[in-house]
């Protein structure tokens, strides 16, 4: 829990505020009246960080080019690049990379931001940060690739994208579970149909012995099973959409 040590003065609250709402010219004729760049506030947050976190990438472009650090970071580690990725925000993450974001720290769940933009669902954050070298095969703490992630929320588009970018269907967890176990374990009918589809190994077991159709049964999940038995599942298209299920 954050707690603010000092307060802010007033012309800081303005910038912060602006930041906030996007306001880029309120927030360049702060700077114009020398407001400092990177006022620290709750949590040790700063104006780029706060940018970041709402997704503004003109405040972030014009923040960078008045002498914020793209490194920057709260008192939990988070960088601006944190921020975007845990937001989704396609362009202020593209924005970040392009001004020399580091896309190496992990927090503390050893979570890379690839594993942020997979949760927060936003497939074109995924695409941005793929295209800038993101290592698909990383994983956390619990040994969660990318594409548990997908298969957790169901996520058929972002699942599709990391597949496309060479994910390994066959990766286990810290339980020897694929993305397919997680998908059928959570009931996700479309997106166990699809990763059946794209090739995952229907009868693989994890570290207790049990299929993804098992998982399914013990949690009565009725699409996964249909979809893991071949059954026409009532109902599923994905690109040209419906998917029901």
């Amino acid at each position: 829990m954050c707690r603010k040590s000092i307060d802010l003065i007033d012309d800081e609250t303005v910038l912060a505020t602006a930041v906030a709402d996007g306001d880029t010219e309120k927030v360049r004729r702060q700077l114009e009246n020398g407001i400092q760049h990177s006022p620290r506030g709750i949590c040790d947050s700063t104006p780029l960080l706060r940018a970041a976190e709402h997704g503004h990438r003109d405040t972030i472009r014009l923040l960078l080019k008045n002498g914020a650090s793209v490194s920057e970071q709260d008192s939990y580690q988070r960088t601006a690049l944190h921020w975007a990725s845990v937001g989704g925000h396609a362009e202020a993450a593209e924005e970040l990379l392009s001004q020399g974001a580091d896309m190496s720290p992990l927090n503390k769940k050893e979570q890379t931001f690839l594993h942020l933009a997979v949760q927060s669902t936003s497939v074109e954050t995924v695409r941005v940060l793929l295209e800038q070298g993101a290592m698909i095969s990383a994983r956390d703490l619990e040994e969660n690739s990318a594409l548990h992630l997908a298969a957790d929320g169901g996520h058929l588009e972002i699942i599709d994208l990391l597949i496309d970018k060479d994910a390994k269907l066959d990766t286990v967890d810290q339980l020897g579970r694929t993305p397919l176990h997680r998908s059928a374990w959570l009931g996700h009918g479309a997106a166990t149909k699809l990763l059946v589809d794209r090739g995952a190994v229907v009868d693989a077991v994890d570290n207790d012995g049990h299929t993804a159709r098992d998982l399914a049964e013990e949690m009565d999940q009725g699409p996964a099973i249909k979809a893991l038995d071949g059954e026409e599942p009532g109902f599923y298209i994905f690109e040209g959409r419906l998917i029901v299920l």
